[in-house]
């Protein structure tokens, strides 16, 4: 690959990396018999944009984690816990208005007794609540942390390595691209039920500007950070709160994937919300990243 001499050329060779991985599992995971059958595929898949980076960075003779690679530095630590309790936040805003746009699936109080119950790993505080809060509090704060190479092989493509070229070549409009390759990317496990269940098709028109959302969200994290931790931190919150309210709050038989939760339309609108006012109110911060030569002074010091 040392043909590749241009960002163009790295962007292609890095969505072809990234895509064939994740669709050799989903082939494996089909059959096997589905996700349930497989479970590992999705986890395994999420290494593969990271893979995909390094490939590219070594076959060009660059260093993977140098500042011309993914720029693996410690960055501002602050914005780490910017990453995590923004976007549980933000998380717990969409289960707000699950409640108030589709009632129904809401767990009763009775309900919410019995299935906080099933809680594993969490102390007994003595009422569902204080569970609940409990193991809130621990997915917000200690799960992040322990399931971190997961969400690294994920944003250390997108973020570390996608956003920058992309931004280099169409502006910021670049980060709103790589929302789009980063919802596609996951295709192959859509159609075998993720997220969406049947109904694929249909998601794809919540689940794509959904990405794009968070690829500016998750941008303007890594920016303002100065590295991929927080941008990291704040994909793996997102994934493991809105696991765990989907199962906690929200009666499966009642549950509308399009609509209720993070990844339904109340996610849409709330991510949607966020990611509208740092585009268009704070857009320098999606002009450059740390390794494309940002610095903490081209960021704007009312939100650093």
């Amino acid at each position: 690959m040392t043909h590749l001499s241009s960002p163009r050329h790295e962007i292609i060779a890095f969505i072809i990396l990234a895509m064939l991985p994740m669709t050799g599992l989903a082939v494996v995971a089909a059959t096997q018999g589905g996700l349930s059958a497989f479970p590992a595929a999705v986890p395994l898949a999420m290494f593969s944009p990271a893979l995909a980076a390094a490939i590219i960075l070594k076959s060009t003779g660059r260093r993977v984690f140098g500042a011309e690679g993914l720029n693996f530095r410690l960055g501002r630590v602050r914005w780490w816990f910017g990453g995590l309790f923004g976007t549980a936040i933000l998380c717990a805003a969409a289960f707000a208005l699950t409640a108030l746009i589709d009632p129904q699936v809401m767990a009763s109080g009775g309900e919410l007794a019995a299935m906080t119950k099933r809680l594993g790993n969490v102390p007994d505080l003595g009422t569902p609540e204080s569970k609940l809060f409990a193991a809130i509090a621990l997915t917000v704060l200690i799960a992040p942390f322990l399931n971190l190479p997961l969400f690294l092989g994920e944003e250390l493509g997108w973020r570390g390595f996608l956003t920058p070229r992309m931004v280099g070549l169409f502006g910021r409009r670049g980060v709103l691209l790589t929302g789009i390759v980063w919802a596609l990317w996951h295709l192959p496990i859509l159609i075998l039920g993720h997220n969406y269940g049947g109904q694929w098709v249909l998601g794809l028109l919540v689940w794509i500007p959904l990405c794009i959302s968070l690829s500016v969200l998750f941008t303007a994290l890594y920016n303002l950070g100065g590295a991929i931790w927080p941008a990291a931190l704040g994909h793996g919150v997102l994934n493991q709160i809105a696991t765990l309210l989907t199962g906690i709050l929200l009666i499966r038989d009642r549950f509308d994937p399009l609509i209720d939760g993070a990844a339904g339309l109340a996610g849409l609108m709330v991510f949607g919300t966020a990611a509208s006012i740092i585009y268009f109110r704070f857009g320098s911060l999606l002009d450059a990243s740390p390794s494309s030569g940002a610095s903490a002074r081209s960021l704007p010091s009312r939100l650093s």
